[in-house]
């Protein structure tokens, strides 16, 4: 059964919930993410390295249970036990097809669908699946193609490695010139991207996913190059190679390919083994939401100058002090920046922000802003926030600082309200991104 959808940061009272239910909830709630997904490999979390998440979300729950009541926090998708399937809309969806989360997906994941999933039966969950496999093969194939040793048997004349004697009694008397043996490789014709190749077929069969694999250039290009590397593929033994990948892949280099392996066994899956048949196992798909938004607005800001800094990776980070005194530490990570004229910091905030400016309640949000501002001298600080409410073309400023100086204040994004259509609420949410990128442009 399913739950009535639950709104992220929101707390709930469920009225139709049993002993039954309320059990195979605790099994979910209070324990935090980063356990689950390590104890639970059917459950798939974006962004796979919760270190990229800048709230610390790894440490919290999906949601917290207590008095019957079920407390959400920043997390949004779909995930289920034992028959009791629980879906987490964004708080700023008023669609109950969620076009809001289906329009940053869209965005972030490069999706180019016009008609995304917005069921939430099991078979729209597995067809988005096809829709993030592109997007988690360019994040592994960017690290290269996924090599390890393989033994390969060969009868030939060329001996490279060691003889295998039954072999060669078996196949080469009377001898005709050919030996028998095996050679330790380190190749990429290897089970896990023959699992990927397994996937390729089963996407290019599927007649609205296929369009896929040739969306750009570079999906081309890592899908011809999966292709080269299983010469000797054959799509007969797939039950074989998924048996291969029943254990996921740990490697400090090619950290992306375990995503990429747990997606396509899903996907190849499908048809024997949906999500509801292993009643025991913790399934589904989250997000977490502050990520989600924050590359949402990657995609409309970098375009147009503004650096997006890595917490991961710590690419993009600021420099606290000068290094006169040789010490350098690059500790600030402002999720956006631009330098030269006038300088502008921003700072995406999943959270409505409408009506509490000059408030307690922006406290910590504006401390971090005018750090962020000071060390740059930045002229123009501004927390960017989804608004459930027609929102002012413009920003709302707080004030001037003293100091160095440097308006901050809020923006928000339009959320429509009230579209019944995806294709209209997405022209209108393209427009509300042109106008913030319009008036950023004016500043320059």
């Amino acid at each position: 059964m399913s739950i009535p959808p639950l709104k992220d940061n929101k707390v709930t009272l469920p009225g139709t919930l049993t002993e039954k239910d309320l059990s195979a909830l605790a099994e979910i709630a209070n324990r935090p993410l980063c356990e689950l997904i390590e104890a639970k490999p059917k459950l798939l979390v974006f962004p796979h390295c919760l270190g990229e998440s800048r709230d610390n979300i790894g440490q919290c729950p999906i949601f917290s249970l207590y008095d019957k009541r079920i407390q959400t926090g920043n997390v949004v998708g779909f995930c289920g036990l034992n028959g009791v399937n629980v879906h987490i809309h964004s708080r700023f969806d008023s669609n109950e097809r969620q076009y809001f989360l289906h329009f940053m997906l869209q965005k972030v994941f490069d999706i180019n669908m016009l008609d995304l999933p917005t069921t939430t039966e099991d078979e729209s969950i597995w067809d988005f699946l096809l829709y993030l496999f592109s997007f988690c093969l360019k994040k592994a194939m960017r690290q290269g193609l996924f090599r390890t040793y393989r033994t390969f048997r060969y009868n030939n004349d060329k001996v490279k490695g060691a003889i295998d004697v039954p072999a060669h009694i078996q196949r080469n008397i009377p001898f005709a010139g050919r030996i028998a043996y095996q050679m330790r490789e380190h190749t990429a014709n290897n089970h896990l991207i023959h699992l990927v190749r397994h996937t390729v077929e089963a996407i290019r069969r599927h007649p609205l996913a296929e369009q896929m694999l040739s969306n750009d250039q570079e999906t081309r290009q890592y899908v011809e190059g999966i292709t080269i590397a299983t010469p000797d593929y054959n799509p007969r033994e797939l039950n074989m190679v998924m048996s291969k990948n029943l254990r996921p892949i740990r490697h400090p280099f090619y950290t992306e390919y375990t995503l990429l392996q747990q997606l396509c066994m899903k996907i190849l899956r499908h048809e024997r083994l949906t999500y509801g048949e292993d009643e025991e196992e913790i399934h589904g798909i989250l997000f977490d939401a502050s990520w989600l938004w924050e590359e949402y607005l990657a995609t409309i800001l970098c375009p147009i100058g503004f650096m997006h800094p890595q917490s991961k990776s710590g690419s993009g980070a600021l420099d606290f002090y000068t290094g006169e005194d040789g010490f350098h530490y690059k500790g600030a990570l402002p999720d956006f920046y631009r330098n030269g004229k006038g300088g502008i910091v921003i700072d995406a905030k999943y959270k409505p922000l409408a009506g509490r400016l000059r408030t307690n309640g922006l406290r910590e949000d504006r401390f971090q802003l005018i750090s962020y501002m000071y060390i740059q001298k930045a002229e123009i600080g501004l927390l960017l926030y989804p608004s459930p409410t027609s929102s002012i073309p413009q920003p709302q400023w707080e004030g001037t600082l003293r100091g160095h100086g440097g308006r901050l204040g809020i923006f928000g994004i339009t959320v429509p309200d009230g579209i019944t259509r995806f294709d209209r609420f997405s022209s209108e949410m393209e427009q509300a991104a042109k106008k913030i990128v319009s008036w950023l442009q004016e500043q320059y």
